[in-house]
């Protein structure tokens, strides 16, 4: 599982800022449960890493989280 992380979309790509240990918890646990088809799960981590002021962009690639 791929995370690619990505600073505010004014900075540009590959600008490097710390996610918290919690955030970065709430993703992975998104990713097993899209690995394992529990959507309803999955949907519910989005929401709140959504909440935790983060936004993830699903990719062919892997997961992408972004600022805002």
């Amino acid at each position: 599982m791929a995370i690619n992380i990505t600073g505010p979309e004014v900075g540009g790509y590959g600008e490097k800022f710390e996610v918290p240990y919690e955030v970065m918890s709430l993703l992975r646990r998104r990713q097993r449960a899209r690995a394992d088809k529990r959507w309803d799960e999955a949907d519910d981590l989005r929401r709140q890493i959504n909440e935790a002021g983060y936004r993830v962009e699903d990719t062919p690639h892997g997961s992408r989280l972004r600022i805002g």
